[in-house]
This record gives C-alpha cells, sequence and structure tokens, in this order.
C-alpha cells in the first residue's frame, strides 16, 4: 500500500514537472524569433555562396550565436566564397566565410572581367596625363598597317595608381611619371593583347569623357596612307612585290593588283569580262615597264 502511494505520487509530480517545462518551451518558441540563412545543400569550402542556394528559418533568438548569418546580414555576403564546407539546413556562421579584403586591386574587378598591364612610353601614355578611370582605343601596329585592336576599355591604373587614391584633380601630375598601365578587359581581349605586343607595337588613344561607345577607329594600310592606286582605308587591296636588280642595287616595288571589276557595269557576256581584264592587266605591266626605264642597268629578263 505504501509503494503504491509512492508511486501515485512519483508520477503526479513527474506529469507536472512535465507540464512546467513543455509551458516554458512553449513560451520561449512563442516569443522573439529571428530569421537565419541556412544552405538547401552541403556546399563544399571553396565554393560561392549565393542566393540560389540558400534558404531562411526562423530560429528562437535565445538559440542562435552572435555570429549566426541573419537575413538581413546576407545581402554583404552574397556571392562570397566558402572558407570551410557547411551543410544542408545548419544556420551558416560569419567565419565561414572567407574575409573580405577591401583594399585588394582585385576588388574593383567586374564579373567577367580581366586584369591586363602593357607598357606604355611617355607618348603612349598621353605625355603622362592619362588617368585612371579613363576610356581608351588600342592600336596594334605591325606589317606596315594599323588595326584596331580594342575600343572604349576601361584604364584600372597608371603605374601604381588607382582611382582608389582619391578623387583625381585637373592639374595633379605627382602621378605622371609611369610606364605601365592597367586596363579592364574580357579573357579573350586579354590573349589578344598581349600576343599583339609580343609581335608588333600598341599605341594607346584616348576616348572623350562623356562619349558613348561608338564605331571605333578606321583600319589604315602603308598604302592608303601614300594615296597609292588600289590602297582602302579601312581594308587592305592585294599587291605584288618586284624586287629590280641592276649596278645600283636592288630596288622594290608594291603595285597594286588591278581593281576588281565594277558591280554596277553592265553586264555583256565573258568576253566583255575577259576583255576588262586585260586592260587592267596591260596596265599594271606599262607601269611595270615605266619603272624599269628609269633603273639604269636593271635585269628585265622575263619581264615582256
Amino acid at each position: 500500500m505504501f509503494a503504491t502511494i509512492t508511486a501515485v505520487a512519483v508520477n503526479h509530480y513527474l506529469q507536472r514537472r512535465e507540464q512546467v517545462l513543455a509551458a516554458r518551451l512553449q513560451a520561449r518558441y512563442q516569443g522573439k524569433r529571428i530569421t537565419v540563412v541556412v544552405p538547401r545543400g552541403n556546399l563544399p569550402a571553396g565554393a560561392l555562396a549565393t542566393s540560389q542556394d540558400m534558404a531562411t528559418r526562423a530560429v528562437p533568438a535565445d538559440l542562435i550565436y552572435p555570429s549566426t548569418v541573419t537575413l538581413g546580414q546576407w545581402p554583404r555576403l552574397d556571392g562570397h566564397r566558402l572558407s570551410r564546407a557547411v551543410y544542408a539546413g545548419k544556420p551558416l556562421m560569419k567565419r565561414d566565410f572567407t574575409p573580405e579584403r577591401k583594399g585588394d586591386f582585385a576588388t574593383q574587378l567586374r564579373a567577367g572581367t580581366r586584369a591586363v598591364t602593357i607598357t606604355v612610353n611617355p607618348v603612349n601614355a598621353i605625355a603622362g596625363l592619362l588617368r585612371p578611370d579613363d576610356r581608351v582605343a588600342i592600336l596594334f601596329l605591325a606589317h606596315h598597317q594599323e588595326i584596331p585592336l580594342l575600343h572604349h576599355v576601361r584604364v584600372l591604373a597608371t603605374g601604381l595608381a588607382t582611382a582608389r587614391h582619391g578623387t583625381r584633380r585637373r592639374n595633379d601630375y605627382s602621378r605622371a611619371n609611369f610606364g605601365t598601365i592597367t586596363l579592364a578587359v574580357t579573357p579573350r581581349e586579354a590573349g589578344e593583347l598581349t600576343l599583339a605586343e609580343r609581335v608588333g607595337g600598341l599605341r594607346v588613344v584616348l576616348d572623350p569623357a562623356h562619349e558613348r561607345p561608338g564605331a571605333g577607329l578606321p583600319r589604315l594600310t602603308l598604302a592608303s596612307l601614300y594615296g597609292l592606286p588600289g590602297a582602302a582605308v579601312g581594308g587592305t587591296r592585294a599587291s605584288v612585290q618586284y624586287i629590280v636588280g641592276g649596278e645600283q642595287g636592288n630596288r622594290v616595288r608594291i603595285l597594286p593588283v588591278g581593281e576588281p571589276l565594277s558591280k554596277t557595269a553592265p553586264a555583256s557576256g565573258p568576253a566583255a569580262a575577259l576583255a576588262h581584264v586585260a586592260t587592267r592587266t596591260d596596265k599594271a605591266l606599262s607601269t611595270l615597264r615605266a619603272l624599269l626605264r628609269k633603273t639604269p642597268g636593271a635585269v628585265t629578263a622575263g619581264v615582256p
């Protein structure tokens, strides 16, 4: 009888204790909640944490750590790289992310761009007037022609001076002495610029400050610069190189190939086309004969 009374009393005490603890837990969960960020799935160390990989969960305020990432703090961490692995459903911690290096030069690069540095001289540096955040065009000079390579690219740095060094002053030339400039380009443009600098010369052209990107600079050849027959601006025309030997040494001349048939000329059959080609050929040969007559002791074998 005593054991029965004791068992009933203990059971009643435990039930009351359970009710008290349940009431406390219910009050705690019905209290203030904070929305935290949790991964949808497991992410390895080094991965980029983006909003697409995350979800939110409401957690009681007294159950989270001070370093737990809340919904309000997430925009500052979105797109950052993880320093260690995180797991699905577990609240993110600030120490899970690689610390942001605010002073690093790489933070100036936008997604999809690369920084590449080229050497310049006082002429290419626009007499030292080039500044970070300017827009420039790059011309490639090789094989007696000028080819527009890049258009309206942003200057990230001139030497060691970047846009983050402060507001530029119009008459501030304290950083004008530099031998390199760093440009923001695409990955393909970085390769083109590196190869072009190796096989030819580069010339920097400064774009106006408030001008939108346009058609760019035209292509120019040495023949078009001298106004030779058959030269065209913006493209190259086929030509033949003649080396005329004589007592006074060799003389080299480049004669353009005859112009193609005009598309506007009335078509009158194959005979008319052949006659037009023959006329152009005779004209080219006449130019060559005149050149040979002006060369004393020239070897004319093989030229009618």
